[in-house]
C-alpha cells in the first residue's frame, strides 16, 4: 500500500495584501499601466495579472480606476474638440496697487480633437482612406478578382501573357 502524503504549504506565499485593491486602484485613476503598477508593487506584471485573477477586489479596483481615468481623459478630448469657457484671473497694476480682474477665457474648438473623435466614433464616415464600393468577386485561374465601382478588373498575371509568338 502506498500511503499519500499531506500537501505541503511549503510554496512562497504571495506578497498580496488587501490594502493593495485601494492602491491599485488610486494608482489607475491616475492613469498607471499594468507595468507601472507592477514596478510601484515591486514584482512582475504576470503576479500583478495572478493577483487579479485570485482576488476579485483587486481586480474590481484595476477595472473601476482604469474606466474612471478613461473616462476623463474622454471628457477632456470632447472638451477640446467643441472648444469650452473657464473662469480666469489677471492681476494688473493699476496706480501702483495690484487689481485683481476676473473673466471668462474661451478656448476655441480644436480641429485635430474633432477629427481623432469623429475617426474613433465614427469609422464608416470618417476614416482616412474610405474603402472603396464592392462591385462583385470572382475566380481566374485560382486568383480572386475584385471589382470595384467604376473600374475595369485586372487579369490575373496569368491571363496577361502575351499571345505573339517569338519564332
Amino acid at each position: 500500500m502506498t500511503e499519500t502524503k499531506p500537501k505541503s504549504n511549503a510554496g512562497r506565499h504571495s506578497k498580496y495584501r488587501a490594502e493593495f485593491a485601494v492602491q491599485a486602484f488610486k494608482i489607475c485613476r491616475l492613469g498607471a499601466t499594468n507595468e507601472e503598477l507592477a514596478d510601484f508593487f515591486e514584482v512582475g506584471t504576470t503576479t500583478l495579472e495572478r493577483w487579479a485573477k485570485a482576488h476579485p477586489e483587486f481586480r474590481g479596483a484595476l477595472k473601476q480606476g482604469k474606466l474612471l481615468a478613461d473616462a476623463d481623459v474622454m471628457s477632456a478630448l470632447f472638451q477640446r474638440a467643441v472648444g469650452y469657457d473657464f473662469d480666469a484671473e489677471k492681476v494688473l497694476v493699476v496706480g501702483g496697487k495690484p487689481i485683481r480682474a476676473k473673466f471668462k477665457q474661451h478656448v476655441p474648438a480644436d480641429v485635430t480633437a474633432c477629427i481623432f473623435w469623429l475617426k474613433n466614433r465614427r469609422p464608416a464616415e470618417w476614416r482616412a482612406k474610405p474603402e472603396p464600393e464592392v462591385e462583385g468577386r470572382f475566380e481566374i485561374d485560382g486568383f480572386e478578382v475584385v471589382v470595384y465601382e467604376d473600374e475595369e478588373p485586372t487579369p490575373p498575371i496569368s491571363a496577361q501573357r502575351s499571345t505573339k509568338s517569338t519564332h
